[in-house]
């Protein structure tokens, strides 16, 4: 049998593949080695720790945390199961040194290991020359700590999360939308048992849609599926938008940082085709416009607002769906020529 990978590379991003309590010690080495060259412990800078649903993600984020905590680094640690935009914004917002995230992104339930976000928001490349590397010494490592000082604090990343989502979103557009007799403010979500739990059915029903999410309990297993927004996966999602006749279906993959939709009639989008769609139609949004990276086009909370920007070459599945919503009820276009499918 072919030992899995121990990276992911490519949309997924994932290093140290495989990661438990026992083998935590290498990771936690070289994060920390990684940390040490960009002079994060001497600044005192704050370091996030999340975790999805995964089996013992939970466990291995608290040892992590406990382990950057007794080489004096000052951790937030999630109190709860987030998706990695979460922590990414958490990474912006509160100006961290870097994020760990204890996921296996959209990949099967038996995979975990670590996406690292860099102060930007960003997932780092695995392939990226300046990634986390093995340390000089495998010996006892001297800048541990005899006891750990107690300066792990409990956060609310998914609290943050969910008001900065309602702070970027247009609401006035979707209550008018939803208002209106003459359109469909119906929308299925299929979760798929990750991170997006029930968090676009909760906003979108406050501006008065009808929202239904499918599979929005966290589950570790992911309830038997890839937690990946391809058809293979979404046969239920299929199903329910050819029943109901939705405006569309969306669907968010395991951590949260991929969307997928069908279509009335059954067409599937990629995420891919949803931001590069979504890129050009947020050049005609109302209000201030952020570029990202390489001159990407993003959305801001409005002028003077202390929320962050939103560049869009930051991988958001939840952000992606909602603004695909938010598209289609300001420009009222069908969204086949939106997304040109």
């Amino acid at each position: 049998m072919t030992a899995p990978p121990t990276r992911l590379e490519g949309e997924e991003e994932i290093r140290f593949v495989g990661i438990n309590e026992r083998t935590l010690g290498g990771p936690a080495g070289e994060i920390l080695g990684w940390l040490e060259t960009q002079d994060a412990r001497t600044t005192g800078a704050l370091i996030g720790v999340g975790y999805d649903g995964r089996r013992g993600s939970d466990r291995l984020a608290k040892l992590m945390a406990e382990e950057m905590a007794a080489h004096g680094l000052q951790v937030l640690l999630g109190d709860g199961i987030v998706p990695t935009p979460a922590l990414a914004l958490a990474v912006r917002k509160d100006a961290l040194w870097a994020g760990v995230m204890f996921t296996g992104g959209s990949a099967a339930a038996d995979v975990l290991g670590i996406k690292i976000i860099d102060r930007s928001g960003s997932v780092i490349k695995v392939s990226h020359p300046q990634s986390p590397h093995p340390p000089a010494s495998s010996g006892p490592d001297p800048r541990r700590l005899s006891t750990p000082p107690a300066i792990i604090s409990s956060t609310g990343f998914l609290r943050d999360y969910t008001s900065y989502l309602r702070n970027i979103l247009d609401l006035d557009t979707l209550r008018s939308f939803a208002s209106d007799p003459i359109n469909n403010p119906l929308v299925m979500i299929d979760s798929m048992g990750g991170t997006g739990q029930t968090i676009i059915e909760e906003i979108l029903k406050e501006c008065g849609w009808r929202a239904q999410t499918l599979f929005g309990v966290p589950e570790p297993g992911f309830f038997d599926r890839v937690p990946n927004p391809v058809p293979e996966n979404l046969a239920p999602l299929e199903y329910n938008v050819s029943v109901v006749d939705p405006l569309v279906g969306i669907a968010i993959s395991g951590d949260g940082s991929l969307c997928g939709a069908v279509l009335p009639g059954g067409a599937f989008v990629d995420h891919r085709t949803i931001e590069m769609s979504l890129a050009r139609y947020v050049a005609d949004r109302p209000g201030p416009l952020h570029k990202g990276p390489g001159g990407s086009a993003g959305v801001e909370a409005g002028p003077g607002s202390p929320i962050p920007s939103f560049p869009l070459s930051i991988q958001d599945g939840l952000i992606s769906g909602l603004l695909l919503v938010e598209t289609a009820a300001r420009t009222r276009l069908p969204l086949r020529k939106i997304l040109s499918v």
